[in-house]
């Protein structure tokens, strides 16, 4: 018998690896670990976040990479020039 690290039931493990009782139990465990994690990662990183979000930085649709074509590139980038109303 082992005990669940969520709720603290006995239960029959199936595998060697099992740590919750129920599907559940895995379920909320996982919820409260990404939220710690998610809670350290803002934590550490909301002043460069806050500073992004004023720039208008990661607003474009232009991929990392660019077409194959040059005159597809060329076509991206005029759309994004007048989308955000940029002219040259």
């Amino acid at each position: 018998m082992s005990k669940c690290n969520w709720c603290g039931n006995e239960f029959n493990k199936k595998h060697n690896r099992q740590m919750y009782c129920s599907d559940n139990c895995r379920k909320y465990a996982r919820q409260e670990k990404n939220r710690g994690y998610f809670r350290k990662y803002y934590h550490k990183y909301k002043d460069i976040m806050t500073e992004e979000k004023r720039c208008g930085l990661g607003s474009g649709l232009l991929g990392p990479n660019m077409h194959k074509k040059e005159s597809d590139e060329r076509k991206a980038i005029k759309t994004e020039m007048e989308r955000f109303k940029i002219k040259v």
